[in-house]
């Protein structure tokens, strides 16, 4: 029965896709290992680019009653949204095999080490701590709203002839002057965790962007200078790969509990989302980052 609503699903988004579009549907394997159903939007014109869309959640409102129709147009909406539909836009995308045309917009991610395992073997990174530092060219869109994300897998280090470290040493110089640093206290956003109450000084870490704000702790000065303000060692609660929260050690609650947390919250997030089960320990007497197992 799934199967006739997904392939019913596809052929009712051919029938809206305009005719210079062609639809292609596979598998997809996750960084995770995990795989996921999903199609691709093809143009014509040989960009580069293949916006994606993963059909389980899409298949579940159809298996719940929703007319296939407005499933289909949804995607299709999604699908061209992401495609690159100016010359400027064409020109973006291609100029990620031009290095010297790249090279300020790679950026860094930090990822979960435990749940990326296999990351380093397709792509250039590095471990910090149990986490993993990945590579991404920062895709600037004028017709819509946001960002997006092109992957640095090995093909395209090797076609640059860039080494990991070169990598680096970019992402570090790009990655804040690009998507900013915002360091508030909790409560000025909308809550991002469950913490105890009795906690002091909650701080809120992420970028303007409000995606991958999590590596901004890659960065020393930006824990030296909050452990320095705090007069203490800080716990950073990893909320997501997004953010972070910073806690100053003196007087939180038990490192324990604060784990326990973590997990509770991990367990509502999107597996890609979460960036490790654990709290991390800034020491200001060292400068280290160490983990709370």
């Amino acid at each position: 029965m799934e199967q006739l609503i997904k392939q019913n699903l596809i052929d009712t988004i051919r029938l809206y896709l305009p005719e210079e579009f062609t639809l292609e549907n596979h598998p997809v394997r996750k960084n995770t290992g995990a795989e996921r159903d999903a199609v691709f939007l093809v143009g014509k014109e040989k960009t580069g680019v293949s916006p994606v869309v993963y059909l389980e959640d899409y298949l579940e409102e159809l298996q719940s009653g929703r007319e296939t129709k407005d499933t289909a147009r949804e995607i299709v909406r999604q699908l061209l949204s992401f495609m690159p539909s100016t010359h400027q836009q064409r020109e973006l995308y291609e100029s990620l095999w031009h290095f010297e045309k790249a090279k300020d917009r790679i950026i860094f991610r930090l990822l979960s080490g435990t749940r990326h395992r296999d990351f380093l073997r397709d792509c250039p990174g590095r471990p910090y701590l149990d986490l993993l530092v990945s590579y991404a060219v920062l895709m600037e869109r004028e017709d819509m709203e946001g960002y997006g994300l092109a992957q640095v897998k090995n093909p395209l280090a090797e076609h640059w002839g860039v080494s990991e470290e070169e990598l680096f040493r970019l992402a570090c110089r790009n990655t804040e002057k690009r998507l900013g640093k915002l360091l508030k206290p909790l409560s000025d956003y909308a809550p991002l965790i469950a913490v105890p109450d009795e906690s002091p000084g909650l701080y809120c870490l992420t970028n303007d962007a409000g995606f991958y704000g999590a590596g901004l702790i890659l960065y020393p000065e930006i824990l030296k200078n909050f452990s320095e303000e705090q007069g203490s060692d800080i716990l950073i609660v990893p909320s997501s790969v997004h953010e972070v929260i910073l806690i100053p050690r003196k007087g939180a609650c038990p490192e324990a509990e604060l784990n326990r947390i973590i997990r509770e919250v991990n367990d509502m997030l999107n597996e890609e989302e979460i960036l490790s089960d654990h709290a991390y320990l800034y020491r200001r007497s060292t400068g280290s980052t160490e983990s709370l197992l």
